[in-house]
């Protein structure tokens, strides 16, 4: 009984292990989310969602600067995992000082599931 028992538990935790490998292997590993800083503006926990077919994107944006930064606006490239271009959004940012976070939402009808990477490009108003 007592052997039987034993091998019970010991399948039942193999079985929880291997669920637990497989799902971290499954696990959409991506470069999305990652923080990145371009000409003083933080890019931050950006994530793409779909709903019914459109998909939105979604970064909050801060500065690094200890003055205001005046951007005009900016493009997030998105990119698959072998690095072809999926999609490049548009976002408007303005002005933003050192205390201030925007949350920038991008609606796209392009299909970005399999987006893996995002690179940003700033065009700063210099007046």
């Amino acid at each position: 009984m007592k052997k039987k028992t034993i091998i019970i538990i010991a399948i039942v935790i193999a079985l929880i292990i291997g669920l637990i490998v497989i799902l971290n292997l499954t696990k959409k590993k991506d470069l999305i989310s990652k923080t990145k800083i371009v000409s003083g503006v933080k890019f931050s926990d950006a994530r793409i969602d779909e709903d019914n077919g459109k998909y939105v994107f979604y970064v909050t944006v801060t500065t690094t600067s200890k003055t205001t930064v005046s951007v005009e606006d900016f493009d997030a490239t998105i990119y698959d995992k072998k690095g072809n271009r999926i999609e490049t959004l548009t976002g408007y940012i303005g002005d933003i000082d050192k205390n201030s976070k925007k949350e920038i939402t991008i609606e796209s009808n392009e299909n970005l599931s399999k987006a893996y990477e995002i690179n940003y490009t700033l065009r700063i108003n210099n007046d």
